[in-house]
């Protein structure tokens, strides 16, 4: 396990994949903090100010 990387499935949203897509999943090393953490790390100062914050 890695400390960045995606966060292991659940076995039924695993499931939903593809054979061919699970197979690639199973090469990605498996982490603590997803990707998507790193990008939203500011979401406070990115949502400051919106008016649709949940369209947004």
């Amino acid at each position: 396990m890695s400390v960045i990387g995606p966060r292991p499935l659940t076995a039924q949203t695993f499931g939903a994949y593809s054979e061919s897509t699970q197979d690639f999943i199973k090469q990605v090393r498996p982490g603590l903090s997803g990707v998507g953490s790193i990008i939203f790390r500011g979401e406070e100062e990115i949502m400051h100010g919106a008016t649709a914050s949940v369209d947004f």
